[in-house]
C-alpha cells in the first residue's frame, strides 16, 4: 500500500518538476530571444544611423571645402592657383558623391529625401562650372557675382537637405535605443522569473 502511495506521490513530484523545467525553458528562450533583439538592435544603431550620420557630416564638410575652393577661383592670381581650386573642386564633389553613395545604402527613411539631396548637389554643378569659366576667362567680377547669386541658393538648399538627413538619423538613433532598453527590461524580468521558479524548485525538493 506504501509503495503504490509513493510511487502515485513520486509521479506527482515528477510531474511538477516536469512543469517547472517546461516554464524555465520558455523563459530561457524567450530571455534569448530578447538577448538576441538587443544585439540586432546594437548592431543597426552602428550600421545605419550612425553610419549615415558621419557620411552626412561628411558631405557637409566636402561642400564647405567646394565653396572655400570656388572662392579660390574667383580670387586666384595665377593659372596654377586656378588650376588647383579647380581641381580641388572637383575633388570634393566625388568624394560627396561617394558619401551619397554610402547613405541610399543605410539610410532607414524615405529614400525620396536622399534623392533630393543628390539631385540638388549635381544642379549646383553648372552653376559652379560657369563660375570657373568666367574666371578663366578674366571676368572676375562676373564670376563673383555668378558665385554669390547663382551658386549660394544651392548651397542652402542642400545644406538644409543634408540636416534633414540627419535629423532623421538621430531620431532612428533614439528609437532603436530605446528598443534596446525595452528589450533589456524584459530581459531582467524573464531572468528574475526563471531564478524565482528555479529557487521554488529547490526549495521543493529540499523539503521533501
Amino acid at each position: 500500500m506504501n509503495g503504490v502511495i509513493n510511487r502515485h506521490f513520486n509521479g506527482k513530484i515528477f510531474r511538477l518538476l516536469s512543469s517547472f523545467s517546461l516554464i524555465i525553458a520558455i523563459f530561457s528562450f524567450a530571455l534569448f530571444y530578447q538577448i538576441q533583439n538587443i544585439s540586432v538592435d546594437a548592431v543597426n544603431l552602428y550600421k545605419h544611423p550612425f553610419t549615415v550620420s558621419n557620411a552626412a557630416n561628411n558631405i557637409n564638410y566636402h561642400v564647405i571645402s567646394m565653396q572655400k575652393y570656388i572662392k579660390d577661383v574667383v580670387l586666384s592670381d595665377s593659372n596654377h592657383e586656378l588650376n588647383h581650386a579647380i581641381e580641388q573642386v572637383n575633388k570634393h564633389e566625388a568624394l560627396a558623391i561617394q558619401e551619397f553613395d554610402i547613405i541610399f545604402k543605410r539610410y532607414l527613411g524615405d529614400v525620396s529625401q536622399i534623392q533630393q539631396a543628390y539631385d540638388t548637389l549635381l544642379q549646383w554643378r553648372p552653376f559652379r562650372q560657369e563660375t570657373i569659366n568666367l574666371a578663366k576667362n578674366g571676368q572676375l567680377k562676373a564670376a563673383f557675382y555668378n558665385s554669390k547669386n547663382q551658386c549660394a541658393p544651392h548651397i542652402a538648399k542642400l545644406n538644409q537637405e543634408i540636416s534633414l538627413l540627419i535629423n532623421f538619423a538621430h531620431l532612428k538613433a533614439q528609437e532603436l535605443k530605446q528598443n534596446a532598453k525595452t528589450e533589456r527590461h524584459y530581459g531582467n524580468v524573464t531572468l528574475l522569473i526563471i531564478l524565482i521558479t528555479t529557487l521554488c524548485i529547490f526549495f521543493f525538493v529540499y523539503r521533501r
